[in-house]
């Protein structure tokens, strides 16, 4: 008896010791983040439940319905017209340098002239050769409407995509077309595009609410996923990841004595101790091995701004607003290292909290870390869609999306 009694002791110690290492793991990551860990207790709900009405929801989870946006008829749409235009021919435009207001070129520019009305940035093609200020402002607009910057100068990335076929744009629409008939709306759902560099937000598959967005880079790309958000965490501390440490703060570190002044950055070792970082040589510092914790207090110049909104996945992604607004002023924004930003952050809280601007600034305005879970899981779709369609009140804007992640030949080309 007394040898069983003591079988039973050993096992409930090391139970006990596996569910502390358990928590120290944790606690190493998510430290002063205990928003965050709340949040993360909420059992995760597979892709299987958003996806598949059949299997059921979860209790929390709104029920799904067939996918019904306008922007999915407006493709369908855009696909009849360039099915009959497929084999046609584009008249050739192939200027030997960079086209800029003002510039003449008795060939090229009356063709240019023509692939822009055929595409519908330009109301009338005459065989002018002057880069007037009517073609500039077509090539302004067009230049938005690809993803490049907007500066009226055809370079070698705009020209190419002024060559683009008229198959080609077929392609990148029937790509566009299967990748949004494959997702499931609820009454609130969330898609963020990638190759738009846009958030859209779906109430009952109405469109409520779009604003730019900042997504991975190529080196760490956001990953391709159907999610939910299962709330907000006003306030929040960031854990630098470790890649991020080892591979941007440290060289930083190395560079500038006064890194930890501005960024705000706390120092700690794995048990929660902390250390002053004047004390380390960074130089010294084991980059495979990482002996520290670093973390950002919460604030305006805290990376991830003034509120994150988590994420369910396995993958550490979730999103967020920024202490760097510049980045949406880029036309392209895979600027991230995974995680996405948002352009109006606190207007996108107002709408999942049911609550008004004034409401949300008292709650950080108080400068404490607060976590505010959702009653209902939003289902957010991470998607690769090479073109869009937003729905205007005038005119609809069709969107030929970047390819940062170089997904080409599929399903670009």
């Amino acid at each position: 008896m007394k040898y069983i009694l003591l079988l039973l002791m050993i096992v409930t110690l090391q139970a006990k010791q596996a569910k502390k290492a358990s928590n120290d793991v944790c606690d190493s990551t998510c430290r002063d983040n205990k928003a965050t860990a709340a949040l993360n207790k909420k059992p995760f709900v597979s892709t299987a439940l958003v996806a598949t009405a059949a299997s059921g929801p979860a209790a929390d989870t709104p029920p799904a319905s067939q996918n019904n946006i306008k922007t999915l008829e407006l493709l369908q749409k855009l696909q009849s017209v360039l099915k009959e235009k497929k084999d046609e021919t584009l008249p050739e435009f192939a200027p030997s340098r960079s086209l800029r207001p003002s510039d003449k070129d008795t060939n090229n520019i009356p063709a240019l002239r023509q692939i822009l009305q055929s595409l519908g940035y330009l109301e009338k093609a005459t065989d002018s050769p002057f880069f007037d200020a009517e073609l500039e402002k077509a090539i302004k607009a067009f230049q938005v409407g690809h993803c490049l910057k907007a500066d009226g100068i055809i370079g070698d990335e705009t020209k190419a995509r002024i060559n683009w076929t008229y198959e080609k744009r077929l392609t990148m629409v029937n790509s566009s077309i299967s990748e949004l008939q494959k997702l499931v709306f609820t009454d609130r759902t969330v898609v963020v595009n990638v190759p738009t560099y846009t958030m859209y937000a779906y109430e009952n598959q109405k469109l409520v609410m779009r604003m730019k967005a900042v997504v991975g880079n190529r080196g760490r790309p956001t990953p391709l996923m159907t999610s939910y958000i299962n709330g907000l965490e006003f306030n929040p501390a960031w854990v630098v990841p470790e890649t991020i440490l080892s591979q941007d703060h440290l060289p930083k570190i190395q560079n500038d004595p006064n890194f930890f002044e501005t960024s705000n950055i706390e120092v700690q070792d794995h048990d929660g101790n902390d250390i002053d970082p004047s004390t380390v040589d960074w130089s010294e510092v084991d980059v495979h091995d990482f002996p520290y914790v670093f973390k950002q207090k919460p604030g305006k110049k805290n990376a991830l701004g003034l509120v994150k909104f988590n994420l369910q996945n396995n993958e550490a992604v979730y999103m967020h607003d920024t202490s760097q607004p510049k980045a949406f002023r880029e036309a392209s924004r895979a600027l991230s290292s995974g995680c996405i930003r948002l352009e109006k952050a606190g207007k996108f809280a107002c709408w999942l909290l049911d609550l008004d601007k004034d409401a949300v600034k008292e709650i950080i305005d108080t400068g404490e870390t607060e976590a505010r879970p959702l009653e209902k899981l939003i289902a957010v779709h991470i998607v690769y869609s090479p073109v869009w369609i937003e729905e205007q009140q005038e005119k609809n804007k069709v969107l030929w999306g970047d390819d940062p992640y170089k997904q080409e030949p599929s399903p670009f080309y």
